[in-house]
């Protein structure tokens, strides 16, 4: 087998220029596959980070009745949590609201959250402290901004112990700023800031005094077992209808499910692109067989000899074979690190991290190797099926 090897490095080597220009063709197809798929691994991961931000690998129940006056309560909120399979729960209240802080109107998102609203929604927090137990045992008027509040403010993100007059029920009620996150959903807030406000969080039971509602607008939770969220899902709601009477009156949504059809939607997007891609692939093959055919004839005289010493039908198959098979495999190679070459410089203008996928990438370097083959069967046979003295004699 070394010697068939040996053999095809030499006939390669031989017409330098065809091969390379080969070697770019796939080399060329195969970059492209490269980047389209680890552009979309990225922005899928980036999305998906996003998302997780607002809580979006979580499970969330409401009320579909509220105009019936159906509403989420605090003993709904401890049925939930007598379930074993709960793992992190928390309720929120959320409105849209504005905000005054040094005489400046900012519209806002105003949530009401329990001391544990970290535990489900994705929160980094910069300076301070996050809502704790005696804020909302005490009905204190605390708050929790976002940087870029605090930014387009005091041109810095340490605001702590400021204050900020926020309207709660029609009214302006001054808060104290004891802690300030980075933005929740950065890129999301940065692509429709116009829709996706400011953000503000405050205990949830001073949201209540304030606005004389006692009610959750929703209750978001995680599962310790996700393989049985449905059947959890269904117990609980189902718990909570006896309780209130109104079957059909409570809802749920698990998030995840809404973020894997997204990422669906993502994979199925790269699969087409890479597939467009691939097509200069199946080029660079067709490119493969063109030059092996032209070098059958060139080698006329050469596979002659071979054949009339005894060499057998399957070696000049295997010859060429091994030629058209080396050089898509190096023209994948090739096409494969330039690619991750190239992300990566990337990555680091736009300080991103790199993701790459490695069994697509192993799936298309096996795919690159393969049209090679393919499209080396038909000259390595028609190679093979030279007579001896035809050969010699045309030669």
């Amino acid at each position: 087998m070394l010697d068939y090897f040996s053999t095809a490095i030499k006939n390669i080597t031989r017409k330098k220029l065809k091969s390379i220009l080969i070697v770019i063709g796939v080399s060329i197809g195969v970059l492209s596959v490269v980047i389209i798929s680890t552009i979309g691994e990225m922005g899928k991961n980036i999305i998906n980070n996003e998302l997780n931000s607002f809580g979006m690998d979580s499970i969330t129940i409401y009320s579909s009745m509220k105009k019936q006056n159906i509403q989420i309560e605090k003993d709904d909120l401890d049925i939930i949590k007598s379930y074993d399979n709960i793992k992190d729960i928390t309720a929120l209240t959320a409105n849209f609201s504005s905000a005054i802080i040094k005489d400046s109107l900012f519209n806002s998102f105003l949530w009401g959250v329990d001391n544990n609203i970290s535990e489900i929604v994705d929160i980094n927090l910069l300076h301070g402290r996050m809502i704790n137990k005696y804020d909302i045992k005490s009905d204190r008027k605390v708050c929790v901004i976002d940087e870029n509040f605090a930014k387009k403010t005091y041109n810095r993100t340490n605001i702590i112990g400021k204050k900020i007059d926020i309207l709660v029920d029609n009214s302006y009620t001054e808060f104290e700023i004891i802690g300030v996150t980075s933005s929740i959903g950065n890129m999301i807030q940065g692509i429709v800031t116009e829709y996706v406000p400011h953000f503000i969080y405050i205990p949830f039971s001073t949201y209540q005094t304030l606005s004389g509602n006692k009610y959750f607008d929703q209750i978001m939770l995680n599962l310790k077992d996700t393989t049985t969220s449905n059947e959890t899902i269904d117990a609980i709601t189902t718990s909570i209808e006896k309780r209130k009477g109104y079957i059909g009156s409570i809802q749920s949504k698990n998030l995840v499910d809404e973020k894997n059809n997204f990422n669906y939607i993502i994979d199925m997007v790269t699969f087409v692109l890479s597939i467009i891609a691939g097509i200069s692939i199946l080029v660079s093959g067709l490119s493969i067989m063109t030059i092996m055919l032209v070098s059958i004839k060139d080698r006329t005289k050469e596979i002659g000899i071979k054949k009339a010493i005894g060499a057998k039908n399957s070696s000049i198959i295997i010859e060429f074979l091994l030629e058209s098979s080396i050089l898509s495999a190096v023209g994948g190679i090739i096409g494969i690190l330039l690619g991750i070459f190239i992300m990566y410089i990337g990555s680091l203008i736009i300080s991103i991290k790199l993701i790459l996928n490695i069994p697509s990438i192993l799936f298309l370097f096996l795919f690159t190797s393969f049209i090679g083959i393919v499209f080396g069967v038909y000259p390595a046979f028609k190679a093979s099926k030279l007579h001896p003295i035809v050969a010699l004699r045309n030669e």
